[in-house]
């Protein structure tokens, strides 16, 4: 909309400069006419005063088209000693007034084209920073002397409604985040005294050791489920901030993969990195690890006997892990669906709360990047994250942008 806007504010200098060059071609043809007949007239006078001037004025009038009179005067004008300069001398009144309106036109249609060029560009830049107003939460209004008024006062309402909006955004938020911090601390201490008393059961009663280790399951199970919904939940109000800073990429793979590997281990699975260790990425370290640590918990769940392949690259200015295991892929349609929350297809085990590869996606988001997953054609899954080689002078502001 803003560039048809812009298209359409620089013809309007254009359609100026093209009426004012047909206004001028007018003016100059009406001069030359009125020249050529003030011309006409003084050679009438001039016949006036030979005693043949009512006869030849008459011819002269009577037969236009006839080339005859015309070969005539060029013969007078060449015995006169006229020769060629004859136009000249008829151009002698001519051409001071000529050059004089050719330069007073240029000079109008140049003024006119600069000044709407100025006053286009005034209002592309103030329309630009109107719209950077309207965006930011600052709330310090702009000086507004290009745009008309009536849009100036429109802006200001949208500012003013968006800024109430917002307000009542972040209060909802804050509200559905406390109400959701309220029900986990409620939760955490009867799950808690559930976990303790089937742990006393099963001692006192051998007999139900397998049924209680079941109710274990499910308590931890629930217990970590209300702390993937918190984080959910922080990270969906804009409530958590990211800190980046420069981390080495290898490093941190290496500590997620060292927290997985007793898991992996009774899989009989390894990881295989593929990292240059003296790599640094601007991240977050906290948030980039449970990201990772979610996918390839994913990855250990459907994957046995195998290897599980983590790599890393920066190229074109983003910067990519791309994690691979050797299981059984995704079922046909599951691929685009597998980031949503509580989605339960079949790369979801039963011990799965369906949340940690939402919670992986979004926060490749607040990365400024994405996360990707797609079948192999030797089979396995491939989970792939790419996310811009950030600035560390302005992340801060693209953060709150």
């Amino acid at each position: 909309m803003s560039q048809q806007k812009y298209r359409i504010s620089g013809l309007l200098p254009a359609m100026a400069v093209l009426l004012l060059l047909a206004a001028s071609s007018l003016a100059f043809a009406h001069v030359l006419r009125e020249t050529a007949l003030r011309q006409s007239v003084a050679v009438f006078g001039l016949l006036a005063e030979q005693e043949a001037s009512v006869p030849a004025i008459s011819r002269f009038l009577a037969e236009p088209a006839s080339g005859t009179a015309y070969e005539a005067g060029l013969r007078v004008l060449q015995q006169a000693g006229y020769g060629e300069t004859y136009g000249a001398l008829l151009m002698q009144s001519l051409w001071l007034p000529t050059l004089a309106f050719s330069v007073a036109a240029a000079a109008l249609i140049l003024g006119v084209f600069l000044l709407c060029q100025m006053s286009a560009a005034r209002q592309l830049r103030e329309a630009e920073a109107t719209a950077d107003w309207l965006n930011s939460a600052d709330r310090k209004e702009p000086v507004f002397r290009y745009l008309p008024a009536v849009l100036c006062t429109a802006m200001r309402e949208l500012k003013r409604k968006l800024a109430l909006q917002q307000e009542l955004h972040e209060a909802d938020s804050k509200k559905i985040l406390q109400y959701m911090e309220d029900i986990s601390h409620q939760l955490k201490t009867p799950l808690t005294v559930i976990r303790v008393a089937c742990e006393r059961t099963a001692l006192r009663l051998p007999e139900s050791e397998a049924a209680m280790e079941t109710c274990r399951a499910q308590v931890d199970r629930m217990t970590d489920m209300i702390q993937k919904l918190l984080e959910l939940g922080r990270l969906d109000c804009g409530q958590t901030v990211m800190r980046f800073a420069s981390v080495s990429i290898a490093e941190l793979i290496e500590t997620v993969t060292n927290d997985l590997t007793p898991v992996a281990a009774v899989r009989d699975l390894s990881f295989e990195v593929e990292a240059d260790g003296a790599e640094t990425w601007l991240c977050d370290e906290f948030w980039m690890r449970e990201a990772l640590g979610n996918v390839l918990k994913n990855c250990i769940e459907h994957t046995e006997n195998e290897i599980i392949s983590i790599r890393c690259r920066s190229e074109d200015g983003n910067h990519q892990i791309v994690i691979r295991d050797h299981g059984d892929g995704f079922a046909a349609g599951c691929e685009a669906r597998i980031f949503d929350r509580y989605f339960f297809g079949d790369r979801t085990s039963k011990e799965s709360n369906g949340l940690g590869l939402s919670i992986a996606a979004q926060i490749m988001r607040l990365h400024f990047g994405t996360a990707q997953a797609r079948n192999c054609e030797d089979g396995g899954a491939e989970f792939r994250f790419t996310f811009p080689q950030l600035d560390r002078n302005r992340i801060y502001e693209r953060t709150a942008s």
